[in-house]
């Protein structure tokens, strides 16, 4: 089984490392190749250093793959910076090259990660914003279905709407990571939100690893991540109880006004993982794993 992962350096990139262990325990260095903006030497949990290609430049030098993992995007935090014009002119050249390389590695399965405003926006559009990340991950969803029935290749479509994990990059950039930071390092665990925001939370690469499967078994349709609703608060008293810090958590002005929700209430990744017989990881190993990764920044940080 030869993979071919689009967009390798990023989280998901080394969360999808990690799913393939799992489903091929003994899988090596020469049975996947790495697509990234540029050439990199990158560090793995999994295989140690290993290198990547230009999604760009290298065209010519991949080889047919059976599985093509497409994750390359730019985030929406590229809008500010680049600007709208910019930003979507960038994604559409990666959307162009992403369907050069599926149509160059002729995989039999591809599984691409969307994200969960895609669904949002679909079954509520009337009352949500419209924006340039929500319009370039419309285009790359049919870009890719396109290319996808073009050459015969099953689809399974993960629309992301939030996850965890030893394998995040940036820790600090989402709630869970932070919050764990802050039991590590502050005095207390400060939550700036004073209005109840509930997300759920998924170990990502199990859920890789759920489409990789259902992608293999013949599996085409459109998923929704799933995983533990929890409101940040309770989060934050869970990292607290797990880690054992003893820290008190504070939040000022909190008003029980509508609350923030964004998750789905979608089941299928639970039954699917069932169907597979994988042992979802709990919160509390979720947090336990997330404390790795924010462990690994703060050597980082340090120089360590």
């Amino acid at each position: 089984m030869k993979y071919t992962l689009n967009g390798s350096t990023g989280w998901l990139g080394h969360a999808t490392l990690g799913a393939i262990q799992q489903i091929s325990p003994t899988i090596s260095c020469n049975e996947f190749q790495l697509l990234s903006s540029g050439r990199r030497r990158m560090q793995t949990l999994e295989f140690g250093v290993v290198n990547s290609y230009s999604l760009s430049k290298d065209l010519d030098l991949l080889e047919t793959s059976d599985v093509f993992v497409q994750l390359a995007f730019k985030t929406r935090d590229y809008i500010g910076g680049l600007g709208e014009q910019d930003y979507e002119k960038l994604n559409y050249q990666i959307i162009h090259e992403s369907v050069q390389a599926i149509k160059r590695t002729k995989p039999s399965h591809i599984v691409m990660v969307s994200s969960g405003v895609v669904t949002q926006w679909l079954t509520d559009s009337q009352s949500r914003k419209f924006d340039s990340y929500i319009k370039m991950k419309l285009i790359e969803e049919e870009e890719i279905r396109r290319t996808s029935e073009e050459i015969g290749a099953n689809l399974v479509n993960l629309r992301l709407w939030g996850a965890t994990g030893i394998h995040m990059t940036e820790p600090l950039k989402y709630a869970i990571g932070d919050l764990i930071y802050q039991n590590l390092t502050a005095e207390s665990l400060k939550i700036e939100s004073n209005h109840p925001v509930y997300r759920r939370y998924a170990d990502a690469s199990q859920q890789m690893e759920i489409c990789l499967r259902h992608s293999l078994g013949g599996g085409q349709s459109t998923l929704d991540s799933g995983g533990r609703i929890l409101e940040i608060g309770d989060l934050a008293e869970k990292i607290i109880s797990t880690l054992g810090s003893g820290k008190k958590v504070t939040r000022s002005n909190f008003q029980s006004k509508e609350p923030d929700r964004y998750y789905s209430m979608s089941q299928t990744m639970e039954e699917l993982a069932q169907d597979f017989d994988i042992k979802l990881i709990n919160i509390e190993g979720q947090i336990h794993l997330t404390s790795q990764a924010v462990l690994r920044h703060l050597a980082q940080e340090n120089g360590i």
